[in-house]
C-alpha cells in the first residue's frame, strides 16, 4: 500500500529566512515573494531561553528591497511549553483549534520558553487584501534580545505553487 504525500521538494519550497543565529538585537528576516504559491508556512524556531523577545510581525512589500512595507495580520499557531511533549502546538479555547489570529501589530511572547517553535499562516489571498505586493518579511522586534541573546532560525515553506517540478525558482530574487 502506498500514499502519495506533499513532497516538499518537488511540490513545495523551502526559504531561509534567519539562519541559525544568537541574536541580541532586533532581527530582520530575508524578504520572499509569494507571486507564484498560493500559501506560506513559516516556521520559527528558538533555542535556550535569553528572556522574552519582542513583537514576531510580518510585513508585505511591493518589491524584495526598500520601501516601508504594510504590516498584515497573520494566523499563529505556537508551542511554548516548558515540559514535553515538545511537538504539540497549543489549543485556543477561543477558537477551539490551534489557530492564535493576530492583528497586524503582531504577537509578543509572554514569558521566556526554551525550545519554542512558532509556524505563521499566510495565503495569497492575505497579501492581496493588504494590496501591497507579493513580498513578506518577518521582524522581531528587540524586546530583551538587547540584553541577552536568544537562538533562534525562520524558513518559509510554500506551497500551491504556479510552477512545481524537481526544482523550482527561487522567490528571493
Amino acid at each position: 500500500m502506498s500514499a502519495k504525500g506533499f513532497w516538499l521538494s518537488q511540490d513545495g519550497h523551502v526559504a531561509p529566512l534567519i539562519v541559525p543565529v544568537s541574536a541580541g538585537a532586533a532581527v530582520t528576516a530575508t524578504r520572499f515573494s509569494m507571486a507564484d504559491y498560493a500559501h506560506a508556512s513559516i516556521l520559527l524556531g528558538f533555542g535556550a531561553a535569553g528572556g522574552p523577545i519582542g513583537a514576531i510581525t510580518l510585513k508585505a512589500f511591493a518589491a524584495e528591497t526598500g520601501g516601508s512595507g504594510t504590516a498584515i495580520a497573520y494566523r499563529l499557531f505556537k508551542q511554548e511549553a516548558s515540559s514535553g511533549p515538545y511537538d504539540v502546538l497549543a489549543n485556543n479555547s477561543s477558537t477551539g483549534d490551534g489557530n492564535f489570529p493576530q492583528a497586524a501589530t503582531g504577537y509578543t511572547p509572554s514569558a521566556d520558553a526554551a525550545n519554542a517553535f512558532y509556524i505563521i499562516e499566510v495565503d495569497a489571498a492575505d497579501l492581496l487584501a493588504a494590496g501591497v505586493g507579493p513580498y513578506l518579511e518577518l521582524d522581531i522586534a528587540v524586546g530583551s534580545l538587547g540584553s541577552t541573546a536568544q537562538l533562534l532560525a525562520a524558513y518559509a515553506v510554500l506551497s500551491g505553487g504556479r510552477f512545481t517540478g524537481d526544482q523550482s525558482a527561487t522567490v528571493q530574487a
